[in-house]
């Protein structure tokens, strides 16, 4: 999601709801926002679509463990016009026997998601050894 007066982008998890409307949930300054709030209903908003096949592409997204990530070929955005502000890209955090979908600060080597209605910060070991980011690897 792309604020409209620009600032940071957000990740977060967009689908189609029982009346076909499109609906969606982002982390906002630490808040939980969903995308039929009265703040979010103009909002752009952005899908990563893979078109074609690896070997058409030559590369393909693999999910790697934060530890590894080669941050160039991480799939990131940073906010509109600021080329200092960090990059943010799409994180599962893996706790036990669950996974949670969140975002990651790439700079900054922390994620945040959410769970029961809160928002959680992974950092430090957690982050290297339990995140994993998105990145294009090439065939």
């Amino acid at each position: 999601m792309f604020p409209k007066g620009g600032g940071q982008p957000h990740w977060g998890s967009v689908y189609l709801d029982n009346h076909m409307e499109v609906e969606g949930s982002f982390i906002q300054n630490g808040r939980i926002m969903n995308m039929t709030s009265p703040p979010m209903l103009q909002e752009r908003i952005r899908l990563l679509q893979y078109v074609g096949t690896p070997e058409s592409n030559n590369f393909r997204f693999v999910w790697v463990i934060a530890k590894n990530l080669d941050v160039s070929t991480a799939i990131s955005i940073r906010e509109q016009g600021n080329k200092c502000s960090p990059r943010i890209a799409p994180a599962v955090y893996q706790d036990e026997n669950y996974e949670f979908l969140g975002e990651a600060d790439i700079d900054n080597r922390t994620m945040q998601y959410v769970f029961q209605g809160h928002v959680h910060v992974v950092d430090k070991a957690c982050f290297a050894l339990s995140a994993f980011l998105m990145q294009k690897q090439i065939s």
